[in-house]
């Protein structure tokens, strides 16, 4: 348990990042699934900045930088909702 407020964080961030640090070694790529698993269409964006934030700062932070975004269920949003959210996602770092 790595989130602020858990017990043993910063023993558990250490060991959490010797394991990533490996994986990334042995030629693993990490990727966001996003921080909180909320699905994108109907999100609103400042809860999707916050979010992507939170998982930068919380889990970006140990696993290091990557620009893949994996979208929670799957679902892209359309029209211009799309364009925001991607907007949103590329100016944090995803290209993916």
């Amino acid at each position: 348990r790595t989130q602020v407020g858990a017990d043993n964080r910063d023993e558990e961030i250490r060991q959490a990042q010797l394991v990533a640090d490996q994986l990334k070694k042995d030629g693993w790529l990490f990727s966001s699934h996003s921080y909180g698993h909320n699905n994108l269409p109907g999100l609103s964006l400042e809860t999707l900045e916050t979010d992507t934030r939170d998982w930068l700062d919380e889990v970006g932070s140990i696993v290091g930088e990557t620009s893949i975004y994996t979208l929670p269920f799957g679902n892209m949003p359309t029209g211009e909702d799309r364009v925001n959210k991607t907007a949103i996602l590329t100016d944090l770092g995803f290209h993916i």
